[in-house]
């Protein structure tokens, strides 16, 4: 999480998300600056803050147009964003909330901007890794005797400055015991009967203990002396303490099924709350298992005669009785966050129930014996239960799922099981208990490929921002990351940016706040890639795979400018429209375009898989001139060999430098219309130059190869050439470095001016930092993390490229190898695009023939036009579900292709309208129920129809 990429227009809050500011407190909220993370600002930022910050832009808004410029933004959200941060990480903030650089911002864009990346660093977190509980095998420190002679019952963690833990058994003794390895500190004779249950009552500092001889204690914590033992009626079961009106109360269940609660006042003697109690006398018809008290809910209690029920403490009486289980309830416990409380019993089920309705929400299933406890993690988000063959299960309180199964593989006598379970978050740990406690402690797992590897799959492109110190990189599951060059840590993660494609070409804008991808299915999107907000969509008529983008600003011409295998220049404005239409098509080449590069005064270069440079006009869409190498030279290059792969200009000399699969770096002319230099740069024979990339100054130049070979070649004797004046050549390339970067081909190089470094990324799912000299500072991955102000933290590993190994045949055998490969997977590629567009133009036909238009009314209600478009809707799945067969399987979903063309039809029609997270699955789930019958369909998809 990673985070699937959200592919609309930026927004404004939801109606749920503006309904829950309006609930937030009024008093200020401030982030504190010790709160900061180097990730990024925004990081410190919670939802909880958002009400504060919307009164701010009110505040601010000093011309009352809507919208904050950066001056406004800098002064209002500094003192709320804490007083100890500096001018430059608020600016920073607001440069990545204004990605289109309009040098204002409002509180829709703001808001969306933080929502968005508040949940895509929760999927990234998710995605890369996840928190796991571990056993520990600690030597036992403690001398017999120490532990309990029967089972523990009852523990509870007594916080700082006490820090222990306190246990109560069938032995009715009290255990206080240290955090650090479990050593036990002291025991008390408490009574000759069994402890029941334990409640700690901060702020008296004591806490009160129940037992089967029919009396409540209180014990100091501080001395673990007894102040007070009070004889009650019956046998408590469970026990439980809150705070009300500066009032500290003590409220437990007894064998007879009957709730009662009790003032504490050490003044006098405890009073039951008598009429309270007679109220409550019928409430349970079995045993009271747990009772527990909760701020905004209230009262609860559960048993064995299948119920939950909650008290009114003011009218003391049953508020409402949650009714689900087949079996006894056990145990239960209240998410304050999700609103749900969760409860389990005899039945072996983790029942969710709304906490507004008291109403069943959903069931957990999994455990195979009776569940006897149930612990909320609110801070992970996690739900943990406990079942009586000593099973631990950790879930997802948002995805339901399981996440982690503990089995206690440990004997435990006299019972051979867990009786007790809490859960501590000041030491970040589970404790179990059976004789004498046990940690768990969390630790934060990385999936092992995440550990080695950038990515997952192979990347495509990494670059460097200069705006945000970052490296953002893509790969061939249309996953972007973006990382801080600084540590080499993963900051952010969005996903399925192309729909399922592959990311093919990356470029950022001229103010380096915006991404623009290209897809392999010839789309393109322009992203904030701080959150990953979907900005713009360049509509065009590409349907193969983009292989080179840039972005151009000359004068007041802004465009963006994409090439691929289409042959065909495309060209859009940067206009303020979402979806934005091309405008240009510069038409010419034979061949696949593989690279595009723009010279000042309005040139556009490109380069062909047939070895043609093209120089064109890019105000006017008129050709200007081709080169190519030089008859002489072409009569020695086989067909395979003929391909330019990468275009460099060079600004200071006004040239353009390409590479290409005959292993040469070559210097053209752009205004002279010929190639002025060239030098066999081959790192082995047959093996072409497929990266190239040079430094500001154009002082160097990183070339690297087929085989992930990287080179550094000196070109400062160049600086004194001017391609408009000379046309004389007595320059040359001086090699400096030469190392192994990457173990497949190199996919893309740069020079980061900033640190003096290059950055690589390749085929191999790495991205890596290099030195000048060749020397690794290190891998982007979460196992590796350095500081660029500390060389001593670089790996400074240097992997020398050992001699062409290869002869001259043997390297024809393998150039024919590549060459076959290559061949294979553009006819591939080339067939998927032919099949896509055989759907749309399917897609266009359903929408002659089967949709008809809306009728016009003077007045049309809304439950009238969302059952037309209903009708409309399932008059083209119907359509596409007979003109497709369902034993054919679309390549990219996996799905049969009727159900692909029907939501690919929906969308199209602009009538059903996914939401971003929702998997295909789900869709086709959906989609099958709406064809079942259409009296389901309007109530089920109500929520999707705009």
């Amino acid at each position: 999480m990673s985070v699937s990429a959200s592919n609309r227009p930026m927004s404004s809050l939801d109606l749920d998300d503006r309904e829950y500011l309006d609930m937030l407190p009024d008093e200020p909220l401030t982030v504190r600056s010790d709160d900061y993370q180097p990730g990024g600002l925004e990081e410190s930022i919670q939802l909880q803050h958002l009400k504060e910050l919307q009164n701010a832009f009110k505040r601010a808004d000093a011309d009352g147009g809507g919208s904050l410029d950066q001056e406004e933004f800098v002064k209002a959200f500094g003192s709320i964003l804490g007083k100890n941060l500096s001018e430059d990480q608020v600016t920073n903030l607001f440069m990545k909330i204004d990605a289109n650089s309009d040098g204002s911002v409002d509180w829709e864009e703001f808001s969306t901007f933080m929502l968005l990346e508040n949940q895509g660093s929760a999927d990234m977190r998710d995605s890369e890794g996840f928190d796991e509980f571990v056993a520990t095998d600690t030597p036992d420190v403690n001398p017999p005797g120490s532990n309990h002679k029967s089972m523990i019952d009852s523990i509870l963690y007594v916080p700082s400055p006490v820090d222990r833990y306190v246990t109560g058994g069938r032995d009715g003794t009290i255990r206080v015991w240290h955090p650090k390895q479990m050593q036990h500190q002291r025991t008390i004779r408490h009574s000759t009967a069994w402890v029941t249950d334990m409640t700690y009552l901060p702020h008296l500092n004591k806490i009160a203990v129940s037992s089967f001889d029919r009396t409540l204690s209180f014990y100091d914590t501080s001395t673990f002396e007894r102040t007070l033992k009070e004889n009650i009626e019956d046998s408590p079961l469970c026990l439980e303490s809150f705070r009300e009106q500066d009032n500290d109360y003590v409220c437990y269940g007894d064998e007879n099924g009957v709730v009662s609660i009790a003032h504490v006042d050490f003044k006098r003697p405890i009073r039951d709350s008598t009429v309270f109690r007679s109220n409550a006398r019928q409430k349970h018809r079995d045993w009271v298992k747990k009772v527990r008290h909760f701020q905004d809910v209230g009262l609860i209690s559960c048993s064995l005669d299948k119920t939950l029920k909650v008290f009114d403490l003011t009218k003391k009486e049953v508020k409402d009785t949650m009714k689900g289980h087949e079996k006894g309830v056990y145990t239960f416990d209240y998410c304050p966050s999700y609103r749900f409380i969760a409860s389990g019993g005899l039945d072996r089920n983790i029942v969710l129930w709304d906490s507004y309705t008291f109403k069943r929400t959903s069931t957990l299933y999994g455990h195979t014996a009776s569940i006897q406890s149930v612990i909320v993690n609110e801070e992970c988000n996690q739900l943990i239960s406990l079942s009586f063959d000593k099973v631990i299960k950790v879930w997802d309180v948002r995805s339901h799922r399981c996440l982690q199964t503990i089995t206690d593989s440990t004997s435990y006598r006299p019972e051979n099981r867990i009786t007790s379970l809490i859960y501590d978050q000041a030491h970040g740990c589970l404790v179990s208990c059976a004789v004498k406690p046990r940690t768990w402690p969390m630790q934060k797992r990385l999936r092992p490929d995440y550990q080695t590897k950038s990515h997952k799959f192979p990347v495509c492109s990494a670059l460097f921002n200069h705006n945000f110190n970052q490296i953002v990189s893509g790969d061939d599951d249309g996953v972007v990351c973006v990382w801080d060059s600084q540590t080499g840590e993963l900051v952010f993660r969005f996903q399925d940016t192309h729909s399922g494609e592959r990311v093919s070409a990356m470029a950022f804008d001229w103010g380096g706040r915006r991404l623009i991808t290209g897809g392999s299915d010839g789309t393109m999107r322009m992203w904030n890639f701080s959150n990953g907000q979907c900005l713009k969509e360049l509509l065009s008529r590409a349907t193969n795979e983009i292989t080179s983008t840039l972005y151009v600003s000359e004068g007041h011409n802004k465009y963006i400018v994409a090439v691929g295998w289409d042959r065909v220049v495309y060209v859009w404005p940067d206009s303020a429209n979402y979806k934005t239409e091309c405008v240009k098509e510069l038409v010419g080449h034979e061949d696949d375009i593989l690279s595009a590069v723009y010279v000042p005064h309005g040139l556009l270069a490109t380069s062909s898989y047939d070895g043609m440079i093209y120089v064109w006009n890019l105000d006017s869409g008129f050709f200007k001139c081709s080169m190519s190498v030089p008859e002489d030279e072409l009569q020695r290059t086989l067909p395979d060999q003929r391909p330019i792969e990468r275009l460099v200009y060079l600004s200071r000399v006004k040239l353009i430098v390409s590479s290409g699969a005959d292993g040469y770096i070559r210097f053209w002319n752009p205004f002279a219309g010929e190639q002025v230099y060239f030098e066999d740069a081959r790192h082995y024979r047959g093996e072409s130059i497929v990266a190239l990339a040079s430094d500001e100054l154009n002082n160097f130049l990183v070339s690297g190869d087929t085989v992930g070979n990287v080179k550094l070649w000196d070109i400062s004797t160049w600086v004194d050439f001017d391609a408009l004046s000379e046309d004389v050549v007595s320059k040359s390339l001086i090699e400096l470095v030469y190392f192994k970067a990457h173990a497949s081909p190199v996919a893309s190089v740069e020079v980061i001016d900033r640190h003096n470094l290059i950055l690589t990324a390749g085929q191999d799912a790495m991205v890596c930092l290099f030195t000048m000299e060749g020397a690794l500072v290190g891998s982007f991955t979460q196992a590796s993390r350095w500081d660029l102000a500390n060389p001593s933290t670089f790996l400074m590993k240097t992997t020398e490229v050992p001699p062409d190994p290869f002869t001259e045949e043997e390297a024809m055998k393998r150039r024919e190898k590549e060459r076959a490969e290559r061949h294979e997977k553009r006819r591939q590629r080339r067939a998927e695009a032919e099949e896509r567009a055989q759907r749309e133009a399917q897609e266009d036909k359903l929408l002659e023939g089967f949709i008809t238009p809306h009728t016009s009314r003077s007045r049309v209600s809304d439950f009238e036009e969302e059952e037309e478009r209903t009708e409309s809707y399932l008059e083209g799945v119907a359509a596409a579900e007979k003109l497709m067969t369902q034993s054919k399987k679309d390549k990219r979903t996996g799905l049969p292709m009727s159900s692909t063309l029907s939501i690919s039809l929906a969308h199209r029609l602009n009538v059903y309208e996914p939401s971003p997270t929702k998997s295909l699955a789900k869709i086709k789930k959906e989609l099958k129920a709406s064809t079942d019958g259409a009296g389901a369909i309007a109530k089920p998809f109500s929520a999707h129809f705009r």
